[in-house]
């Protein structure tokens, strides 16, 4: 298949396209959600506003995280690392154990709906700066680093849903994240490369890198990601349906589908290249379908491809990305 449309745009823009054309349940549950957040769920669970904040701005000082604007499917494993007790957190896992799912999804797409919140804080160490940047786009190859940015996208924007977005985060929280990884107390990473990295960097690396993602914050986002169509899918996918690849998929298996998205790079077993024409014709649409809400073990696949369920009632949304895996096909 001949390349030929490009669909350009800004991962931000990308992001917040992502709010066009909301199903009546996605809009209800994101409802929902708010009254969790505020209230907590009426039997018994806290309301998620009181450490985390209805802006979900979190606590930057205490080192409690910023949710706003976080990708869904992201907070979601989260919550349910919480609540088998794969990730530790003295509060936060009697929390998840009691919310319903219905609840943990709309808590989600709550703080996934709201713009992330810029930190209030003075100026920062120009030098420590100028660090945390070299950290976050070369690494340290003296050390066996990677740049930061291969796995959390440029300028720290993520790339969900393996990788979350550092940009504007707390560098109270990041600096304890790394503090416990080293510790083996978190190992719920899907790449499993975070607990070495952590031993690698000293403090000061970390402060600096953790600064830097904070400070980014109050700057305007990242260069923009750029999306290849053959010719005979220009104007036959949805814009959404690029802004979910672009959010969701394109870190793994990379802009041009082939598999080689900055997050994927480290997966083993490697993310699927769609350009694959034997692959193409063996899949059917329908199984395409249930791999993207199910997840790869739904199929026997790599469980480090996960779910995204919030998609489950969103046909349509799902159909226009099975278009889009098809049209990478050569």
């Amino acid at each position: 298949m001949t390349r030929g449309a490009v669909v350009a745009c800004g991962l931000v823009g990308l992001i917040v396209a992502l709010g066009v054309g909301r199903s009546p349940e996605v809009s209800a549950s994101i409802q929902r959600g708010r009254q969790v957040v505020d209230a907590g769920d009426g039997r018994g669970v806290t309301g998620c506003a009181t450490c985390h904040g209805t802006d979900g701005s979190g606590r930057w000082l205490s080192g409690i995280p910023a949710l706003a604007g976080l990708d869904a499917v992201y907070l979601a494993k989260q919550l349910r690392d919480f609540a088998s007790g794969e990730r530790k957190h003295f509060f936060m896992e009697p929390i998840s154990r009691e919310l319903t799912e219905d609840d943990l999804v709309a808590v989600t797409e709550y703080y996934a709906s709201l713009e992330p919140v810029a930190p209030m804080r003075g100026e920062l160490d120009p030098h420590s700066l100028r660090y945390g940047s070299l950290l976050d786009d070369q690494g340290l190859e003296a050390k066996g680093i990677p740049a930061c940015n291969g796995c959390h996208g440029p300028g720290g924007v993520g790339l969900p849903p393996l990788a979350p977005r550092l940009r504007g985060q707390s560098a109270a929280y990041v600096k304890r994240q790394f503090k416990i990884i080293r510790k083996g107390l978190r190992d719920n990473d899907p790449t499993g490369v975070m607990k070495e990295i952590a031993e690698k960097l000293t403090p000061a690396e970390v402060a600096a890198v953790a600064e830097y993602y904070e400070h980014l914050g109050s700057k305007p986002p990242a260069r923009p990601v750029t999306i290849e169509l053959g010719d005979d899918a220009e104007g036959a996918i949805s814009t959404e349906a690029l802004a979910v690849y672009a959010q969701r998929c394109a870190g793994c298996h990379g802009n041009e589908g082939r598999g080689d998205g900055p997050a994927g790079r480290t997966l083993r077993p490697a993310p699927r290249d769609f350009r694959d024409e034997s692959w193409q014709r063996r899949v059917t649409d329908e199984q395409v379908a249930r791999i993207i809400v199910r997840g790869g073990p739904s199929a026997g696949l790599s469980v480090l491809m996960p779910a995204n369920r919030d998609l489950g009632r969103r046909p349509e949304l799902v159909d226009g990305l099975v278009q889009l895996v098809r049209s990478f096909e050569e």
